[in-house]
């Protein structure tokens, strides 16, 4: 019985581990912009007003199907993005408070637009830099403390 039962755990950790996908975090500059992607481009999806109009009620449909998806998709990157640069940003002021002074009031979407900006204006740099060297960059580029 338990070794039926230490069996079935393992079987089920293996399963767990190797179909989760690994590649959720952003190694580097363009992984990080990828990701943030979706910050930039925050659109409304015209199929789904049309459905609503009741125009072209069974292509709209269809096209919802692929669209929740993508909304998804853009759901957790945009949640990654806000949390991966406010967690690198939590860890820059209290690693480093005398470096790093951001305002009080600054908001999660705030700083990822800084960095964001910051990848934009230092493109092909910036996207070779680990995502989390990246992060602290712009970070101090914008919210270095004066002397």
């Amino acid at each position: 019985m338990k070794r039926t039962l230490l069996w079935s755990a393992t079987v089920s950790l293996f399963c767990l581990l190797y179909f989760i996908p690994y590649k959720v975090r952003a190694d580097n500059g363009a992984d990080l912009l990828n990701k943030c992607a979706s910050l930039k481009s925050q659109n409304t999806n015209k199929t789904w007003d049309k459905f609503r109009a009741g125009k072209d009620k069974f292509k709209a449909s269809r096209k919802r199907e692929v669209t929740t998806d993508i909304k998804k998709q853009e759901e957790f990157s945009r949640g990654y993005c806000l949390g991966y640069i406010t967690a690198n940003a939590n860890a820059l002021s209290v690693a480093s408070p005398q470096i790093f002074c951001p305002p009080k009031k600054i908001t999660k979407g705030e700083l990822s637009l800084i960095v964001i900006e910051y990848i934009n204006e230092n493109h092909s740099n910036a996207l070779k830099l680990r995502a989390n060297q990246l992060v602290t960059k712009a970070l101090l580029n914008k919210f270095l403390c004066q002397k």
